[in-house]
C-alpha cells in the first residue's frame, strides 16, 4: 500500500455515481480532498520559490517542484482565450477570488507560462 492508498482509504471516495445520498458522502470526501491538495500544493510552491538558490540540494528541489508545477499548470490553465482558473479557497473563504492568497497563487500560476 502506497501513500496514494492510505490517503484515498482514509478519505474515501470521490467521484459522484448519480444518488444523492450516496453522492453526498462523496462530496463531503472531495472536499477534504481537494482542501489537502492546497495545502500540499502551497507547499510546493514554497519549494519551488528556491529553484534560483546557490545551495545545490535547494535549488535542485525548487527546480524539481518546478517541473512538477509546470505539469499541473498545462492541465490546468486553459489556452489563450479560455477561462481563467479557478481554485477551491483553503483560507477560510468561501470564494478564491476574495482572498488575496488564492489570488497570489493564481498570479504565481500566470508566471510559470
Amino acid at each position: 500500500m502506497d501513500l496514494y492508498d492510505v490517503v484515498r482509504k482514509l478519505t474515501g471516495p470521490i467521484i459522484p455515481i448519480g444518488e444523492t445520498s450516496v453522492d453526498d458522502r462523496r462530496f463531503a470526501n472531495l472536499d477534504d480532498v481537494a482542501g489537502l491538495a492546497g495545502e500540499l500544493l502551497a507547499d510546493i510552491i514554497e519549494v519551488a520559490r528556491h529553484r534560483d538558490r546557490q545551495e545545490h540540494s535547494i535549488s535542485k528541489a525548487g527546480k524539481f517542484a518546478q517541473k512538477f508545477l509546470m505539469e499541473v499548470v498545462d492541465e490546468i490553465v486553459p489556452e489563450e482565450g479560455g477561462n481563467q482558473p479557478r481554485i477551491k479557497c483553503t483560507h477560510g473563504l468561501d470564494d478564491s477570488a476574495e482572498c488575496s492568497r488564492c489570488q497570489e497563487l493564481l498570479a504565481w500560476v500566470g508566471t510559470l507560462r
